[in-house]
């Protein structure tokens, strides 16, 4: 969960629970990586607590229909013969969540639409919880709650859906795929790690994303029955009416099409390809009904009805062929293609996946589509450089040859040696080793401020940037810088950023480096690596993890056990109560049996309760262990001890179960006795307002 400057690491469950202190929350990721998903597991954990309703509303259906939030859910047949009413009670109740998907794929209309009534909702039920999902492009969702980013599948998540899909085969495969350049960190995206298992075990492995999603179409469509229904259909030009569909879709920032807008799609692509030639006349409410029944696409319930791709991806990847043409014709000098490519799609956010699908196909392609993506890449930068640099990382290498210069020239007109903007953020994002002189400076500065900055410039940091002397210099860096440079690289750098930290962090001979990558790489649940780095690490680095609770982030038996047996040495050797507590807190998730340390060390003879620290210490437990924390301090109320401040809120407030279970009853005080016992303890100074 990241909050301002706040990151921590959960589960689905987690995101559930916390609708409990945040009834707002916004959850980005990249495409394919499972927002619909997530928000069915959010779902699912919600009604397990049997304390409030989930409502999942796909908002590219809602925006086809009229009606408010509320009234599309009442359209869906689960919910006849239920009112509006009834939800808005269970709203004003605080017990209804709105779990909203897929707010990037609103255009500009529905989003206003959409904050409108957001903003109403809130008005009228402050406690109606609302999750809503994006991606990063489109940020601009009226909540103001903590920001949550889905991380790609672990190594052992991958492992766990190949054995599913395709078992022994399927776990040959991932095996395969995590080996070929290109495509491992594909297979960390759950869409494109299923569409990969679907090959057959011997094929050729794609490479790029696109060819991914056209090897799933591929083999889609090989079926005999669906093959022929296709061809009956649309003489095998079903391809050309499914662009259609998609470049409208994305035309209008969206994800889903009126059935009447549709149909006059598929008749203009059908008029065309009938006066060619090509296919005889159909109708186009038949050409949909196939589509709906042997392709891609999905009809939506309610009124109108609304069709759209069974993901967006598809969407993406199909309209890539329209963006494919234009790059083309431009390239060969039509001044309207150039105009419509320019204007229409590179200036268009919405228009991103299509046109990096395009560059990965067309320049893999022929010579000419090389040229077409070339001269596609230098007009992005005049427009988009950002973008450019993303089309750049994504193309074959030939067209990197054609660019080259140019983009060279152009980043040494823009950035500025020694200083962490833009140009930084362009330069990472391209990947290209040529500016391995421009990012080391940076890099290798002692300032946290710079070197952090620059790890963290771009969406993903490529280690590729650093070129092929990247293990020798970051070995070579001083402690600090190392460490920092290194734990982002494992946070940030995805499979080859873990890769390289890993093994730098293997030789290193500083415990606190290691132990700053092993935490980067368990917060990344890249347990696989960071298992192999604890094997090769200094003796000191358990203790720190041991310290941290990393025993409850740690699946593996033995690790697991051994970090155990440390935290309870270390236990076992501290004294100082303080110190007991913050080690209890330290962990996310302590035992039961830690959790009652926290009461045994406020309950010490020589716990000083006029201690600031102290009393900020049982503080922090209180706010998350209020009972253990109150038995500590009833019995130290029993034994006459001081209290800390603020301990007379923390047992006026304590459940009368808290004082049922105490060990000991202390005797009723008299209304003086009592009054001295819960006043803090005095240091000599006069108390501050906190």
């Amino acid at each position: 969960m990241t909050d301002d400057e706040n990151e921590r690491a959960f589960q689905a469950s987690g995101l559930a629970a916390a609708l409990g202190a945040f009834n707002e929350i916004i959850v980005i990721a990249p495409p394919g990586t499972g927002k619909t998903t997530t928000l069915v597991q959010v779902a699912d954990a919600i009604v397990q607590t049997a304390r409030s309703v989930p409502l999942l509303v796909p908002l590219g259906e809602w925006a086809s229909q009229p009606g408010s939030l509320l009234q599309s859910v009442l359209q869906r047949a689960a919910f006849q013969g239920n009112r509006e009413q009834h939800l808005m009670l269970l709203a004003y109740h605080g017990r209804l969540v709105l779990l909203l998907d897929g707010w990037n794929e609103l255009d500009r209309e529905a989003r206003l639409r959409a904050s409108s009534e957001i903003k109403r909702l809130r008005r009228e039920f402050p406690t109606l919880g609302i999750i809503v999902t994006t991606r990063r492009r489109a940020l601009d969702a009226p909540l103001n709650g903590p920001v949550v980013q889905i991380d790609v599948l672990t190594s052992a998540q991958q492992l766990e859906i190949a054995r599913a899909l395709r078992g022994e085969q399927g776990q040959a495969l991932l095996d395969r795929a995590v080996r070929t350049p290109g495509v491992r960190s594909l297979v960390s995206i759950p869409l494109y790690l299923t569409a990969l298992l679907l090959q057959a075990a011997g094929g050729a492995m794609p490479t790029t994303k696109e060819a991914v999603l056209r090897l799933f179409v591929a083999e889609h469509e090989r079926g005999s029955e669906r093959a022929e229904a296709l061809r009956g259909a649309l003489s095998g030009h079903h391809a050309e009416v499914l662009t259609a569909l998609a470049v409208e879709a994305t035309r209008t920032a969206n994800t889903a099409i009126s059935d009447d807008r549709a149909c006059l799609v598929v008749k203009q692509v059908i008029d065309r390809l009938v006066e060619a030639g090509q296919t005889t006349a159909t109708p186009p409410p038949s050409v949909l009904d196939l589509f709906v029944d042997q392709h891609t696409l999905v009809r939506t319930s309610g009124a109108p009805a609304a069709l759209s791709f069974q993901h967006q991806q598809f969407q993406e990847w199909y309209a890539s062929f329209e963006v494919e043409q234009l790059m083309r014709k431009a390239a060969q000098g039509e001044r309207d293609a150039l105009h419509r490519l320019r204007v229409d799609i590179l200036d268009r956010p919405a228009w991103e996946e299509s046109i990096l699908f395009a560059c990965e196909r067309a320049s893999r392609a022929d010579p000419a589509g090389i040229d077409a993506v070339a001269a596609a890449i230098a007009t992005a930068l005049t427009i988009d450089p950002i973008l450019a640099a993303e089309m750049i990382y994504r193309a074959a290498e030939d067209v990197w040859v054609r660019v080259q210069d140019n983009t060279l020239a152009f980043i040494g007109r823009w950035h500025v040696p020694g200083v962490v903007d833009r140009a930084v953020r362009f330069m990472i994002t391209s990947g290209r080793p040529e500016f391995a002189p421009q990012i080391w400076p940076l890099v290798e500065n002692a300032d946290s401020q710079v070197h952090l900055s620059a790890m963290r410039a771009a969406r993903r940091f490529r280690p590729s940037t650093l070129g092929s002397d990247a293990a020798g210099r970051l070995a070579s860096l001083p402690q600090e810088t190392r460490q920092n440079v290194l734990a982002e690289l494992a946070m940030r750098g995805g499979p080859e950023g873990i890769e390289l930290a890993a093994a730098v962090a293997k030789s290193d001979p500083r415990a606190e480096v290691q132990f700053a990558v092993v935490e980067a790489l368990l917060f990344r649940r890249a347990e696989k690596p960071a298992l192999e780095l604890l094997a090769e690490a200094a003796p000191q680095v358990w203790p720190m993890l041991a310290a941290k609770g990393y025993a409850d982030e740690i699946t593996d038996p033995a690790a697991r056990e051994r970090l155990q047996r440390v935290r309870e040495g270390l236990f076992e050797r501290e004294v100082v109560p303080v110190a007991r507590i913050d080690l209890v807190l330290a962990s996310a998730h302590p035992s039961e049996a830690e959790q009652e340390r926290i009461a045994a060390a406020i309950e010490a003879a020589d716990f000083s309760a006029r201690d600031q620290n102290a009393d900020w210490q049982v503080q922090r437990a209180w706010e998350r262990y209020p009972e253990q924390v109150a038995q500590g301090l009833l019995r130290r109320l029993e034994a006459g001890r001081d209290l800390p401040y603020r301990a007379s809120d923390m047992l006026t407030t304590v459940a009368p179960s808290t004082m049922a279970r105490s060990p000991l009853r202390p005797p009723i005080p008299t209304p003086r006795h009592a009054s001295r016992m819960l006043r803090p303890a005095s240091s000599g100074r006069a108390p501050r307002d906190r």
